[in-house]
């Protein structure tokens, strides 16, 4: 007599469904809010490396980054506006984690994106919640709450 597993056949429709949902597509064929949104991370102004920033006195905020990563791309019109209204008081930062694995390796890096916040005079450093990273107002709260605690 032939077993039967009702069971399972439940969990791979759950699972089928769940992939698909996964992989749609907003109208007009983009996931993609705005066109800021649609580039590639890269696409934006890097500002100077790590190592640059780490010499000088100005706090530091580093993103790490990956072209293929659509969070990253939606993020990325965010960070290049905090670095218009912040680049008097804080070096913007982008680190491909592609390119520079031993980097994001060195700064536990495990989702994408990841922003820190540096001290690079006393290498004090606040980890970025993703709850600020996507609002240019919330990325700028952030900063105006946490800069005086890196000092």
């Amino acid at each position: 007599m032939k077993k039967r597993y009702p069971g399972f056949f439940i969990v791979v429709v759950l699972v089928l469904i769940s992939i698909t949902g996964c992989f749609t597509v907003a109208p007009g064929g983009s996931n993609f809010q705005t066109e800021a949104e649609a580039k590639v991370p890269s696409q934006f102004d890097k500002g100077i490396t790590l190592e640059e920033a780490l010499k000088g006195t100005k706090p530091i905020l580093v993103k790490f980054y990956a072209d293929w990563c659509g969070a990253c791309r939606r993020a990325a019109p965010v960070f290049n506006a905090a670095r218009e209204d912040y680049a008097d008081r804080v070096e913007f930062v982008m680190v491909n984690v592609d390119k520079y694995s031993t980097l994001s390796n060195a700064y536990n890096v495990m989702f994408l994106p990841t922003l820190y916040l540096i001290n690079p005079t006393n290498s004090k450093k606040i980890e970025v919640s993703n709850d600020y990273v996507y609002d240019k107002e919330s990325l700028e709260t952030f900063l105006k709450d946490n800069l005086d605690k890196i000092k």
